[in-house]
């Protein structure tokens, strides 16, 4: 594995060369941590990521499920050209590749498993946090004006509901993913908010 630690830091014009605040970009204390992540954190790659770093992103999100491990082999590539403390990177473990049936296995021995891999496609010998996959702020597409995906696994009674709120929502000229949004960041404990 490459470590990017020896990537020199004269080799980037960034706003900054800590990780640290920028101006305009909001920051919150990660739990209990010393870790200050951005509100609006990077969730995918293309691009964009030299920009967004430069212009006060300092929290990356990936996870094996985001194309089956495409989204953190791309990183891989890119990330090994970035000063590591430049940045935060978290990735998500726990879920199952298109296994419908048993999407979740939350036994130590698959974690570890499913960490080794990650750490192995991101080139990267730890990442800042760790996730274990369980939900998202939107409820997968549920409460967007969209809608889910044809699989989402709410009942119909759920569908309705929703969809009366969005309604609603309109009604009163504001949406249901802006609340829900909202909602999720309000709390202290809420240090960023993935939009996927």
């Amino acid at each position: 594995m490459k470590v990017q630690n020896d990537v020199a830091l004269s080799n980037y014009n960034f706003h900054h060369y800590q990780k640290s605040e920028c101006p305009g970009m909001s920051y919150r204390q990660l739990g209990k941590t010393s870790i200050n992540v951005s509100t609006i954190a990077f969730d995918s790659l293309d691009k964009l990521l030299n920009e967004a770093l430069r212009n006060g992103v300092n929290y990356i999100d990936t996870a094996y499920w985001y194309g089956q491990a495409r989204s953190e082999e791309l990183l891989g590539q890119v990330l090994t050209k970035i000063p590591r403390q430049i940045y935060y990177i978290s990735t998500k473990i726990g879920r199952f590749e298109l296994d419908f049936s048993r999407p979740y296995d939350y036994r130590a021995h698959i974690l570890l498993e499913q960490l080794t891999m990650s750490l192995k496609r991101l080139k990267l010998t730890y990442v800042d946090i760790l996730g274990i996959v369980n939900g998202a702020p939107l409820l997968m597409g549920l409460l967007t004006n969209n809608g889910p995906p044809e699989w989402h696994p709410a009942p119909s009674s759920v569908f309705q509901t929703v969809s009366e709120a969005i309604s609603y929502y309109k009604s009163k000229g504001t949406s249901l993913v802006k609340l829900a949004i909202d909602y999720a960041i309000q709390f202290p404990g809420v240090s960023a908010c993935l939009i996927l």
